[in-house]
């Protein structure tokens, strides 16, 4: 989790940056960087129902203003001086399965996200996914709930895309 957070914020460089993973189909917070506040993680975020529901219905950043967010982050103690900021909220889906959110918000050099923001959040929220994935797979197989033949093919499945991958520019 902490190596997708020091990631993003190398490249893409939000003030702000949460990852969430759903458990018992809630976003948990799990990592974090830019908040005062040491106490974040474990905590539930609470996204409006229109929000949430858009997020996944495309396994695609989204882009909103914070002010549609306000109260998500109103107990963040965020500055957010600028209503108009930039969030962009990226699942983490892996096929039809959900595991979590990435949210960046605003960025550090004052400027709105770009397109090239969005697909590289695309890219990074998609590799998260599958090591989530892969992370369950070997804990089942540790556990002896799955073969390890059986986990070693989910996985190269889950690792080769079942149709050639078309992102214009990359």
């Amino acid at each position: 989790h902490k190596k997708t957070v020091e990631v993003v914020n190398s490249i893409i460089k939000p003030r702000y940056c949460i990852l969430c993973i759903i458990e018992d189909n809630n976003p948990i917070i799990r990592h974090f960087s830019g908040f005062e506040s040491k106490t974040l993680t474990g905590q539930l975020l609470t996204l409006p129902n229109d929000i949430f529901n858009s997020t996944f219905q495309k396994p695609y950043t989204s882009k909103f203003i914070v002010a549609t967010l306000s109260d998500t982050f109103e107990n963040f103690n965020l500055d957010l001086s600028e209503p108009t900021e930039d969030v962009l909220i990226s699942p983490l889906v892996n096929g039809k399965k959900i595991k979590g959110l990435l949210i960046c918000i605003g960025k550090n050099d004052g400027q709105d996200y770009n397109e090239s923001d969005s697909k590289f959040l695309n890219i990074i929220s998609l590799a998260t996914a599958l090591a989530l994935t892969n992370i369950e797979l070997l804990d089942k197989s540790a556990k002896g709930f799955i073969p390890e033949s059986k986990t070693a093919e989910i996985s190269r499945k889950l690792l080769m895309p079942r149709n050639p991958i078309k992102i214009k520019g990359i």
